[in-house]
């Protein structure tokens, strides 16, 4: 049996998908499945490359870009002519090389490329799963097109396929309301500790809380979030500062309302 992991993602190098993927293939490498993760199109644009390799090994994780092209052109309209050619190669790989019994845990809400490789994976006798890491299309502008996209994969894709990862409660019960319960695991946020051992602590004056990325609370529940850390602040006795790095949210001026309310600015560093 082989695990194939497959997604748009760019690999090994990237951002937090990037990251959850190669723990993902770690973690398989460590149990000593044979895995492969298999990205489907170019993801290195001219003016910023993270990766160089079309095929390789990175901290024992096989990889693979089918096309074994990995530089994205200047040009918008071969850009496009690009990942049409390389979704079919895509295609073409998994096609030839599915055997029966192995799996395929796809990190991707593609609905067209979804559906077709649920196809082919019930023809070669592959068990295929949904990473679930995040609610579909769950932009910050939540447009009546990504609505649309979102209801699609609800009503057509999700319940066909053999398995759902979930990395929260709240996922969890999303995929419930598609796919049996039985068919559902949750795998928490996965983090390379030893990743951190040779970094010096940061010359703060207290312990703190971090947060980067979105400042939404619609995505990353940042009013909830602060609310959680007032409530916390009246009822621990160690202080404990929260910093957020990232672009300034539209819900700025009501953390800062919260914050000035529970005389708590000294302690949040935006």
């Amino acid at each position: 049996m082989k695990i194939y992991i497959v997604t748009f993602e760019p690999f090994p190098h990237g951002m937090a998908a990037t990251n959850r993927i190669l723990h993902y293939g770690r973690g398989l490498v460590a149990a000593h499945t044979d895995c492969e993760v298999v990205i489907g199109q170019r993801t290195e644009f001219y003016d910023r490359v993270r990766n160089t390799e079309a095929k390789g090994l990175y901290k024992g994780v096989p990889f693979i870009y089918p096309s074994g092209h990995i530089y994205r052109s200047k040009s918008f309209l071969k850009r496009r002519l690009d990942d049409i050619i390389d979704f079919f190669i895509l295609l073409l790989y998994l096609l030839r090389n599915f055997k029966v019994g192995d799996r395929v845990l796809l990190y991707s809400s593609r609905s067209f490329f979804t559906i077709l490789l649920q196809l082919i994976c019930r023809a070669k006798g592959v068990k295929i799963a949904k990473e679930l890491c995040e609610l579909p299309f769950a932009t910050s502008n939540d447009s009546r097109l990504n609505r649309a996209r979102r209801a699609i994969l609800e009503k057509y894709i999700f319940p066909r396929f053999d398995g759902v990862i979930a990395i929260s409660n709240a996922l969890q019960d999303y995929a419930m309301q598609m796919v049996d319960a039985s068919k559902i695991i949750k795998v928490p946020i996965l983090i390379d500790t030893h990743a951190y051992d040779d970094i010096v602590a940061h010359n703060h004056p207290r312990p703190y809380i971090f947060h980067g990325g979105t400042m939404y609370e619609r995505k990353d529940a940042i009013v909830s979030t602060m609310k959680a850390y007032i409530k916390a602040m009246n009822s621990l006795e160690t202080p404990i500062d929260f910093i957020l790095a990232g672009p300034q949210s539209p819900h700025h001026d009501e953390l800062n309302e919260m914050l000035r309310q529970s005389n708590l600015q000294d302690r949040v560093h935006f």
